[in-house]
């Protein structure tokens, strides 16, 4: 009789371990569904700021590209003040 207790304690030893394993897996699989989502929602926020920084970039080039125009204009019409071309009568 006392092997048989040992047994049944052995035996209930095991059945907790396994549903203390069980519950371990169990929220093992819900933290990484939690991360996996978390990274998705990362990358998907990562990519919307890229976009939005590519775009930031292309009109901060249009500005330059107009400034720069606009300067080259202006040197123009301060040196043709300066220096007025002949003009034939």
């Amino acid at each position: 009789m006392a092997h048989f207790m040992v047994l049944q304690v052995q035996l209930n030893k095991e059945t907790d371990s396994r549903i203390s394993a069980e519950s371990s897996a169990s929220s093992a699989k819900d933290l990484i569904k939690d991360l996996e989502g978390n990274l998705q929602r990362l990358s998907e926020s990562s990519e919307r700021e890229k976009k939005t920084l590519k775009k930031e970039l292309s009109y901060t080039k249009e500005d330059l590209s107009l400034s720069a125009s606009k300067l080259n204009a202006e040197v123009h019409i301060v040196d043709s003040f300066k220096y007025p071309s002949v003009v034939a009568c």
